[in-house]
């Protein structure tokens, strides 16, 4: 089963040019080990600067492995500790299974990467996932690169992750703003009652 992880980072204020040089090093001595991460920055984000990386696993084991290998050297652990005193406060990790996977083609030139969560209240799992399926397929057949994926072990409950990258900030505004796809209305008048909380929606600058 694939697996993808998330680590999101939190940079002290004036200190996320530092932060960021260390992330890149990262990223291109992952990317040296074979794997591609992705690297993004929130915009606008409410409490601070927010760094995400995702790297995607073909499975548990191969996440083990490679987990394996960040104990072992001394320059991961390291720039660990320069994180430590770059940061507001720690770093999280999250880990996610894909359900349906976006078309990977349509994601090379993507610039932006807009994240919405939903979190499903007790006993709706299972009605959520399959309305939030529905939407992705739809919006899939309409030719977009959008994905769903569930978070595994997720610490509030059954959470679902719905994604959709864009070239430029205009084609999200023309997708969502300008005009709403009717899939969207449909999927948002059959959510209603089972989610624990209002949807979450966050948009990224894909930085590499």
């Amino acid at each position: 089963m694939t697996i993808i992880r998330r680590v999101a980072h939190f940079p002290a204020l004036g200190k996320e040019p530092d932060y960021r040089k260390l992330l890149d090093l990262r990223v291109a001595r992952v990317s040296s080990r074979g794997v591609t991460p992705i690297f993004m920055s929130r915009l606008l984000p409410d409490g601070g600067p927010e760094l995400v990386v995702y790297i995607r696993f073909d499975d548990m084991d191969a996440l083990e492995k490679f987990r394996a290998v960040d104990r072992a050297d001394p320059d991961f652990i390291n720039a660990v500790q320069e994180i430590n005193t770059l940061s507001r406060r720690g770093f999280t990790v999250a880990l996610f299974a894909p359900i349906l996977q976006a078309d990977s083609g349509r994601r090379s030139n993507a610039r932006y990467f807009h994240r919405w969560t939903a979190r499903a209240s007790s006993g709706n799992a299972n009605e959520l996932r399959a309305v939030l399926e529905e939407f992705v397929k739809a919006r899939q057949a309409d030719g977009r690169p959008v994905g769903l994926t569930r978070q595994v072990l997720s610490p509030t409950g059954p959470t679902f992750i719905f994604t959709e990258t864009y070239e430029t900030l205009s084609e999200y505004e023309s997708e969502y703003v300008t005009k709403s796809p009717p899939s969207l209305a449909t999927a948002q008048q059959k959510i209603k009652g089972l989610l624990q909380s209002p949807v979450e929606q966050v948009m990224y600058e894909i930085l590499s």
